[in-house]
């Protein structure tokens, strides 16, 4: 299929279109020209054409959070989204645990964890975008750039990792997901 290399997850090279049309680019209600979503025929895998993707400079720079916000505000524009990430463990007891979020942004999901009736342990911070590290190493995270770069303080270490919205933006899947599994404790999870 046109705009589509093989499937980074399982190596194939066989998509079938899931959906056309304009998908959301940076702040609701901003959207991209018409593009295609498909899917890997043998893994199930959903990716969005190359085309309509920035590339990783843009996602770690300034103008992506721009973007999103609508030009500021950006821990207001997420609050929903680390509500929705804490929804999602609910029944977790972190108490004591060591927790890392992959693409923290401006530390909302971080900051609610810390707020648990049995808070975790240690929090781990990792956000590529340099505009966002210095606040989030300002309110104690351990912050890093990338799960690798954190690798020598926490390999092997952190019992939960939370990635929320990231995957989708990052050109390496396999790599990024094989980096946060160097991070994780024998029993942790992603």
């Amino acid at each position: 299929m046109e705009g589509f290399a093989a499937c980074e997850i399982c190596g194939a090279d066989a998509w079938k279109p899931v959906y056309q049309g304009p998908v959301r680019d940076g702040a609701f209600g901003n959207l991209t020209e018409e593009t295609t979503v498909a899917e890997c025929k043998d893994c199930g895998v959903r990716r969005l054409a190359e085309a309509s993707c920035h590339d990783e400079d843009f996602y770690a720079g300034p103008d992506y959070w721009r973007s999103v916000a609508g030009g500021d505000g950006f821990s207001n524009s997420h609050e929903m989204m680390a509500d929705e990430g804490l929804h999602g463990l609910w029944s977790e007891n972190l108490g004591g645990k060591i927790v890392a979020e992959i693409g923290a942004g401006a530390g909302g999901f971080l900051d609610q964890v810390c707020d648990l009736d049995t808070p975790p342990a240690r929090i781990v911070a990792v956000e590529p975008a340099d505009a966002l590290r210095p606040d989030l190493q300002a309110r104690g995270y351990p912050t890093f750039a990338y799960a690798a770069d954190a690798v020598e303080e926490f390999g092997g270490a952190v019992d939960l990792a939370c990635t929320f919205n990231v995957i989708e933006h990052v050109p390496g899947p396999v790599e990024f997901l094989a980096d946060i599994a160097a991070l994780l404790a024998p029993t942790g999870r992603l």
